[in-house]
């Protein structure tokens, strides 16, 4: 018995090892960070963002970026381009947590202060 126990215990160090060892070997994933997204704004324009709600374990869907651009619509506030984005910032592994992807819109300049203060913020 107690070499059968010791055997599955020399197993399971030699799987979780294995595993460790790829993970490493693994290429990172890159993502774009929000200033990378957000350096070409033609001049007169500027991106503004706000959270598209997903948080870690959500069965329920993120808002998507048509949701979120019918505020600026109701507001009058005109886009001529939308994307998402990533914060690039760490957030805990915890079920509720925020993701840190935002809904983001490229807007004139003038429109900024209507944008804010509808929950939007600068990027």
């Amino acid at each position: 018995m107690k070499t059968s126990c010791n055997a599955l215990l020399f197993l399971g160090f030699f799987l979780i090892s294995q595993t460790l060892a790829a993970a490493a070997r693994a290429k990172p994933v890159i993502s774009r960070s929000i200033a990378a997204e957000t350096t070409t704004a033609p001049a007169g324009s500027l991106w503004i963002g706000k959270s598209d709600q997903s948080t870690s374990c959500n069965t329920q869907k993120a808002l998507s970026l048509e949701e979120t651009a019918k505020e600026l619509k109701t507001a009058g506030i005109k886009y001529s381009k939308q994307k998402k984005v990533y914060d690039n910032k760490m957030h805990i592994a915890m079920c509720g947590a925020d993701k840190g992807i935002k809904n983001s819109y490229l807007i004139s300049a003038q429109d900024e202060t209507k944008a804010v203060s509808l929950g939007f913020e600068k990027l």
